[in-house]
């Protein structure tokens, strides 16, 4: 496990879709974390035991999942996943596990574990390759790795014997990887938006094969080797590539009346003179050509394909929309058609009002057929009746006028005007059922309108007074409604991945807003009524492309989570410092340099990222943090780490990964607190002897570097970390491992894999508490290891 990746250029420049954080819907000010007892239930869903933990901007998997060993299906779409836990493996019976829009940089070997899994999504994450062990992934039948970066697969990939989809949509390949072809079993194969420039021969040993779809690639030619198979395929997409592709015709011996024939008239039940294989083979030889978009998924195969297809040239068969010369009887048959279209296109009803009548119907403004009307006197005048205001459906269908009244003053509750049943939550039913069910989550009473294509929102959303949270995440909002002020109870509000330019205006009736999530969109700075905002505690604006800090951030004064990842930020102001209350402050994924010496006043300041910047040194204003307690500085360009990091007396998690760090300085044994550390990727050649000096350290990552052995002294040994559990050792030039790895006995967890040992010591048996052991097939494992009792080796 743990694949070194070298930092890219554009790396600020992430897509928005790719990168976008979730929400997390319990707050520090008003929840606790995640905990067992608050973990979504376990439903069964297509007859499978399904765990959905989608949204909810978790950084790694709760290790209580991994007590529910009967889960089949797990949803982790729309996390921050970027690690799992060990016991992960636990999960025997896992079929399906969906890890879309996270970001892994690797795909850990602990998913390679579920020996019964069939469907692993991974689409838009940040993968680079995959490990030899997916091989153990024997029953795995689909496969999405679409929107990563991936330039290659492992040869191994060809155990995978029952895989019939696999989609790499918009990665990084120039070629189609030789380990593909072994799959015989595939029968869709999705390479659209990639690199490649030549399909080689051995396609062709994809026998069971249906779905090709090679659009948007560098493609100039189609071997003629393979005509005959590509046309014989149910769908082919070879559109938007270098040149305008085209498919020789499969020469065929056949009668002058069928090479004229037109493939939608070919009759299903032939003539007796006509045998049956010689229309199957012209099926199978016709294949379509447009100019602009060739082969744009048509299905050739299709007896009902509403086009007509003629013979075009000596060498090719083109699709037109019509034959250039027609007869009179066809040019008859042609004006017959399209008045018969005509005439029928007249006669049927808008749609539109189809929708109206439903969503009326839907809304309860239409009597009931069966009701009778009592018979009115001819003296008597007919009584005045109010005019109602107006009720919206949830995609905004109007269905009265009166309405700019109601809504011209905000804090007016509109519901008020109506006589109606209330629900659970305090809302009229007659507004509740024009919208998805409100739901009590994390203790807040919230409505999800996330995935509904609004341009949008309608001001029936601000008759529900009572609503704490409203999600609108994943659409295409540009502004709110001005009776939004209505909602004085809402306390979070998300507008993730919409289409938002500047902050909507209406939003600043919002005074008493707690938690904002801007994430996703195309903001480049805020107003100045954003001060307004008194009571905000988190604020989150992650991957939208702003060049500089928002300067009106500073006047929120109770902001104690502030993330602002994956932008274009190059320094942070010397106003930073007023940000009294700031606990977690996340810069990652800029191009930031250089740190301001006011950030040492931030005394509340708990948890610092800046992974993925330009830092050459450890700012020395973040050395004088001393109460900080986890500290990132992943993906920079370190080259050393300086004496005084010691002041950081309480950091408990420290991450120095991907640099070039080859030493670490004397006294670094005086951070007693941290339990956690990250040297990976850094280029080591010697063991830092100062680490087994670490009293408090529980895990320990150094993998993908160079040492050759690990210290074994009387001033210091690798024995001498009796508190480690985690050891990650994959990746190096170890040859031998010594004796006094007996000494760790809490070691749960160690990773050999990638080094060229030949054999493990048979001390290794001592260590009573070894749950996991990753190591290479060739290594020799001694009798006595597998009489430990907990021991399961990968």
């Amino acid at each position: 496990m743990g694949n070194c990746l070298r930092k890219d250029e554009n790396a600020s420049e992430t897509r928005p879709d790719l990168r976008t954080s979730q929400i997390d819907m319990s707050w520090p000010d008003d929840f606790k974390d995640i905990s067992p007892i608050n973990l979504p239930d376990v439903v069964v869903e297509n007859g499978k035991l399904t765990l959905d933990l989608s949204f909810l901007k978790l950084k790694s998997l709760p290790e209580q999942v991994c007590e529910r060993g009967t889960i089949e299906v797990l949803n982790l779409n729309c996390n921050k996943i970027s690690t799992f836990p060990y016991k992960f493996a636990t999960l025997r019976n896992l079929k399906e596990l969906h890890l879309n829009n996270n970001y892994l940089e690797f795909l850990p070997a602990q998913i390679c574990t579920s020996v019964k899994l069939e469907v692993l999504e991974l689409n838009r994450n940040l993968i680079e390759t995959l490990p030899y062990c997916i091989s153990h992934l024997c029953h795995l039948r689909k496969l999405n790795l679409a929107f990563n970066n991936i330039r290659d697969l492992p040869p191994s990939i060809r155990y995978l014997t029952q895989l019939h989809y696999l989609n790499m949509e918009g990665n990084s390949l120039q070629s189609i990887p030789e380990a593909v072809f072994s799959l015989t079993s595939m029968e869709v194969l999705v390479l659209s938006d990639n690199e490649i420039e030549h399909l080689p021969h051995s396609l062709y040993q994809l026998v069971h094969l249906k779905e090709l779809y090679l659009d948007d690639n560098k493609l100039t030619e189609l071997p003629e080797a393979l005509h005959r198979f590509l046309s014989e395929l149910d769908s082919l997409n070879v559109s938007n590539n270098a040149k305008a592709l085209t498919l020789c015709k499969h020469h065929e011996p056949r009668t002058k009346q069928v090479s004229k024939r037109k493939l939608n008239d070919v009759d299903p039940n032939p003539a007796a003179g006509e045998p049956l294989e010689e229309l199957e083979k012209f099926n199978r030889s016709v294949v379509a050509e447009d100019r602009s978009m060739v082969f744009s998924e048509i299905n050739l195969n299709h007896p009902e394909e509403k086009r007509d297809i003629f013979e075009g040239g000596h060498a090719f068969f083109n699709l037109k929309s019509e034959d250039a010369k027609p007869s009179a009887a066809e040019t008859a048959r042609r004006k017959a058609r399209a008045t018969k279209a005509n005439i029928r296109e007249a006669i049927r009803p808008s749609p539109k009002w189809r929708i109206l009548y439903r969503e009326m119907k839907k809304a309860g403004f239409l009597p009931n057929v069966n009701v009778k009307l009592p018979k009115r006197q001819k003296q008597e005048k007919p009584p005045k009746i109010a005019k109602q205001g107006s009720r919206y459906t949830w995609r905004g269908w109007r269905v009265d006028s009166d309405f700019e009244s109601a809504v011209s003053q905000p804090g007016v509750s509109l519901s008020s005007s109506f006589e109606d049943v209330m629900d659970d939550f305090g809302h009229p039913l007659s507004v509740t059922r024009l919208f998805p069910e409100v739901k009590r989550i994390g203790g807040r009473i919230t409505l999800d309108l996330s995935w509904q294509e609004l341009k949008f929102v309608s001001p029936t959303v601000c008759e529900l007074v009572n609503l704490n949270s409203l999600v609108l995440d994943f659409n295409q909002i540009e502004e709110l409604p001005l009776s939004i002020g209505n909602l004085s109870r809402c306390r979070m509000i998300s507008l993730n991945c919409n289409k938002l330019v500047s902050l909507p205006e209406n939003l600043r009736f919002l005074s008493n807003l707690r938690r904002l999530y801007l994430n996703g969109n195309y903001l480049r700075a805020f107003p100045d009524w954003l001060e307004n905002f008194q009571q905000l505690t988190c604020l989150s604006v992650e991957n939208n492309g702003m060049s500089f800090f928002p300067g009106e951030i500073f006047y929120l004064e109770n902001l104690e989570n502030l993330s602002l990842a994956g932008n274009k930020i190059k320094e942070l102001p010397e106003k930073i410092k007023r940000l009294k209350r700031l606990r977690e402050l996340f810069l990652g994924r800029n191009v930031i340099d250089t740190i301001p010496y006011s950030i040492a006043e931030m005394e509340c300041l708990r948890v610092l990222f800046l992974d993925n910047n330009e830092l050459n040194t450890i700012p020395y204003p973040v050395l004088s943090l001393v109460e900080l307690q986890k500290l990132n500085l992943n993906g920079n360009s370190l080259k050393s780490v300086p004496d005084n990091i010691t002041n950081l007396r309480n950091l408990e998690e420290l991450n120095l990964g991907k640099n070039s760090i080859k030493c670490l300085p004397y006294w670094f044994h005086r951070l007693e607190n941290l339990t956690v550390l990250f040297l990976n990727c850094n280029g080591i050649t010697i063991f830092p002897e100062v680490l087994c000096k670490l009293p408090s350290l529980i895990s320990l990552d150094f993998s993908q570097n160079e040492i050759t052995e690990l210290p074994d002294f009387v001033r210091s040994s690798i024995g001498e970390m009796t508190n480690l559990e985690q050891l990650e050792l994959s990746n190096n030039q170890l040859k031998r491992l010594p004796d006094s790895f007996r000494n760790l006995v809490h070691l749960e967890v160690l990773h050999l894999e990638g080094n060229p040992l030949m054999e493990l010591p048979v001390s290794l048996n001592e260590l009573v508490n070894l749950r996991k052991l990753y190591i290479d097939r060739t290594i020799k494992i001694p009798e006595k290891i597998f009489q430990l009792p907990k021991l399961e080796i990968f």
